[in-house]
């Protein structure tokens, strides 16, 4: 059961890391208008924004792999925990030291970190290297 929950969970976030990568990759000012957040058509501005929603589509794809091929689904997970947390921990930090952003990002934060946790819980967890499941 933890197992089909795992690769349910690697699924729906890689999913939902893919949608927000393509969307700030192709649609990067409506999305974060979306957010609250005015972005100009900046070059060097877009291109900040721009690289890091190819890492996100890279992670993505990674954790979509792992949802259905099992020998990738441990790997998957912690990069997903890794990936999620990067981005809500970034977000707290920004809080602490910038003040709060819009309600959206707020959101943002605990989405992601609500993701990374039960993607870490899931990994800790995991039965594969114990019972040698490399399918």
């Amino acid at each position: 059961m933890t197992r089909l929950f795992s690769r349910m969970m690697l699924g729906l976030s890689g999913l939902i890391g893919g949608y927000i990568g393509i969307s700030i990759l192709f649609d990067t000012q409506k999305f974060f208008a979306h957010n609250g957040v005015e972005i100009t058509g900046d070059p060097g501005l877009m291109s900040e924004l721009k690289a890091p929603a190819i890492v996100l589509l890279a992670a993505a794809l990674v954790l979509l792999v792992g949802s259905v091929k099992s020998r990738f689904t441990d790997m998957a997970l912690m990069i997903g925990a890794i990936v999620y947390g990067s981005y809500g921990m970034g977000r707290v930090v920004s809080i602490l030291v910038d003040g709060l952003p819009p309600q959206p990002l707020i959101a943002a934060a605990v989405v992601e970190l609500g993701i990374a946790s039960i993607l870490l819980f899931l990994a800790m967890h995991s039965n594969t290297a114990q019972y040698g499941d490399a399918k």
